[in-house]
């Protein structure tokens, strides 16, 4: 599964709107050093796009299954985002929405209650 290139713009987007950015890996080999933090977070900071990635692995395979982890038939990677645009039926704004500012507020909930950063304001959040 592989977040498409559009989808991890709106994701990367939302994460500078909510004032995360600074908690981003600069590399993969810093996010990779980071990586304990994401289960245990006496260790560090976990990185805010490692866990939206979790949290949206997670979402994929609790609503199409473990195929979700598998390539589609031409071999390409499967965008979690795209996948369950591909099958709404109703508002795909708000599906979009739920799959990619969704998570990222789930970050800024645990990152308040972890206490890294302060609790935004009512109509921000």
């Amino acid at each position: 599964m592989q977040i498409c290139q559009r989808h991890w713009n709106m994701i990367r987007t939302e994460i500078e709107k909510h004032g995360l950015t600074e908690f981003v890996s600069k590399s993969g080999e810093e996010a990779m050093e980071r990586s304990p933090a994401l289960t245990d977070p006496t260790t560090g900071i976990p990185d805010p796009l490692m866990l939206v990635t979790i949290m949206l692995t997670e979402r994929a395979v609790m609503a199409g299954g473990s195929s979700m982890l598998m390539p589609k038939e031409d071999g390409t990677e499967r965008c979690p985002c795209c996948e369950a645009l591909a099958h709404t039926e109703g508002d795909r704004k708000e599906v979009e929405v739920f799959w990619t500012e969704g998570p990222v507020l789930g970050v800024v909930d645990y990152f308040v209650e972890l206490g890294i950063i302060p609790a935004p304001p009512a109509e921000q959040h």
